[in-house]
């Protein structure tokens, strides 16, 4: 049994096995769209999967992100189908996102989740910390009432023999943390490297791509609509703090919120690779003010100024 097959049986469509019985992906499809969403560029075909994951192991639970909430049934069929006789359930969360914790409520209630973790150390500036901490606070007592701790880049803790380790993500818009899973060299990255569709609406939702697939050009339209700041400014920090990710960890496959799995340590180096090039070219990319040629004359109200 190939285990990347979501029909495997005992799971529904909407489940994918990654790793077996240790690491799976919940969620659903959609066309691949601009209008759909700001940062799919134009001449993306096929369909984009988005996910949240589970990692499972000693009877523990732990999910990361909640899906997006048109997939609410997809997602709630992949946990009944998980959940099984787990005594202890946790919630972990990359970013504060509609796509990540607007299933959140139901999630928590429904299958009696007993922790929610939120990342934290936004800025090295304290007042900015707190500042964030609390509106955290204000934010996840609104959606749940379930307790929520706050976690710090480092490592997590463990779901039986998995370790996790939370990681400060180098490429971001808002505060979003990476997951490594050191058992089975995984990377959860969150909104990032989401480039590689579905070729069609069944599958598969993991793949090992060919190099033609993990290419410079390919990256940087993902990167240009979904972190356009990268655009006409040094990147060589970005790129270092790159690096830093992956010195020490070996990773096997990159795991999204959106876009396929990607399979292979081979993969992810030219995935890596690539990127890193790619921050290159994009600091010599001039950038473009979104006002440009833009004149706006608002009009006067019927028979203003008029004698």
């Amino acid at each position: 049994m190939n285990m990347h097959d979501p029909s495997r049986p005992g799971l529904p469509a909407s489940v994918t096995e990654i790793c077996p019985g240790a690491i799976y992906s919940l969620g659903g499809v959609l066309p691949a769209d601009a209008r759909l969403a700001a940062w799919i560029p134009r001449d993306v075909r096929g369909f984009i999967p988005f996910q949240c994951y589970v990692l499972r192991d000693g009877g523990q639970f732990l999910m990361l992100d909640g899906g997006l909430p048109v997939h609410r049934d997809e997602v709630r069929a992949g946990i009944q189908a998980l959940v099984g006789e787990s005594h202890e359930r946790r919630f972990m969360m990359t970013r504060r996102e509609l796509d990540t914790i607007m299933n959140l409520p139901w999630i928590a209630h429904d299958f009696q989740f007993q922790t929610l973790y939120c990342g934290g150390d936004l800025s090295p500036i304290d007042f900015f910390e707190k500042m964030d901490d609390a509106n955290i606070d204000a934010h996840i007592k609104t959606l749940v009432d379930t307790p929520f701790e706050f976690l710090k880049p480092g490592p997590v803790g463990k779901v039986g023999k998995l370790e996790l380790e939370m990681l400060r993500s180098p490429l971001m818009v808002l505060p979003t943390f990476w997951f490594y899973e050191k058992t089975t060299r995984t990377l959860f990255t969150s909104d990032c490297w989401g480039f590689l569709p579905q070729p069609s609406s069944g599958g598969p939702r993991v793949r090992t791509p060919s190099n033609e697939e993990i290419t410079g050009e390919r990256i940087e339209k993902f990167l240009s609509v979904k972190f356009d700041w990268l655009a006409s400014i040094d990147n060589t920090p970005l790129s270092r703090d790159l690096e830093n990710v992956f010195d020490g960890r070996p990773v096997d496959r990159i795991c999204p919120n959106f876009g396929c799995v990607i399979e292979g340590r081979a993969a992810v180096d030219r995935v890596v690779e690539q990127t890193l090039l790619t921050l290159q070219t994009m600091a010599k990319i001039p950038r473009s003010s979104t006002l440009a040629g833009w004149n706006y004359q608002p009009e006067s109200p019927s028979g203003a100024g008029q004698q």
